[in-house]
């Protein structure tokens, strides 16, 4: 699955990716999940979410656990649905779905387990962006700064809400461009549920690579056990963009000692 994406949506001029195309080419490559990293904004999330929602609700096993969800929740009769063609896909499998959910109710008669026993979606949009950070020490206006590249993935409802406070709060306290620019100070405040990678050449971390091995201890230690980060491996045939394969897989195998 692609975990580094960018849309026409935000920042305008900086890809031609229409979103429901993508999800549509996702679906028919078969992928199982999807992300989207626009660059500083999460304004294409919604629209995202809304075409991944089209493909998922379309499904006949997502309609069967609808159907189920509503009968019980409403004390309906619940109808049978005919039994699964035996070369039927795990989406299509209406009957397996019905006997699970009416497994699940006789045995706790619990709405909430029923709704545990959602079906997988067909493809699950992951929502993040690429965010522009300055070291904590370039925070005072009219300081250099130089913008370390970081790619953010929310994990679950927490993260998406900590990914929201954090683009919020950025451009609320420093949004001077278009690009905002949150100090690192902000990520270690927002942690709790964002999967961070090291993104592309312009990353903290790639770029440390060129460095000393001190400065490269330093950048390391923004990827403590508290968050759960990923060391992008990028092939690429631009020259400045290739980060050394080695170095990149020394680096993730130091980090996950944390």
């Amino acid at each position: 699955m692609y975990i580094f994406i960018t849309t026409r949506i935000f920042p305008f001029l900086d890809a031609a990716t229409r979103v429901n195309d993508m999800v549509k080419r996702a679906v028919d490559l078969k992928m199982p999940a999807l992300a989207l990293t626009d660059h500083g904004y999460l304004f294409g999330i919604p629209d995202f979410d809304l075409a991944c929602r089209k493909y998922n609700d379309a499904q006949k096993d997502m309609q069967q656990w609808r159907s189920d969800l509503e009968c019980f929740q409403k004390n309906w009769d619940l109808e049978e649905p005919p039994a699964d063609a035996l070369d039927a896909d795990e989406h299509n499998r209406m009957h397996c779905q019905w006997e699970s959910d009416t497994a699940i109710w006789n045995e706790t008669h619990d709405v909430e387990a029923v709704k545990a026993n959602k079906p997988h979606p067909l493809i699950k949009p992951i929502f993040g962006c690429e965010a522009y950070f300055i070291t904590d020490d370039c925070i005072e206006r009219g300081t250099k700064q130089t913008r370390y590249h970081l790619i953010l993935l929310a994990k679950n409802e927490t993260g998406y809400v900590n990914l929201m406070k954090m683009m919020s709060e950025a451009a609320s306290e420093r949004c001077s461009t278009l690009s905002l620019a949150p100090p690192l100070d902000m990520l270690r405040r927002y942690h709790e549920g964002i999967i961070c990678t090291s993104a592309c050449v312009s990353g903290i971390i790639p770029g440390a690579f060129c460095r000393t091995a001190g400065k490269k201890q330093s950048a390391g230690r923004l990827f403590t056990k508290r968050f759960l980060a990923m060391i992008s491996i990028l092939r690429c045939k631009i020259t400045v963009c290739q980060i050394p394969t080695g170095t990149a897989l020394r680096t993730a195998h130091c980090q996950s000692k944390f």
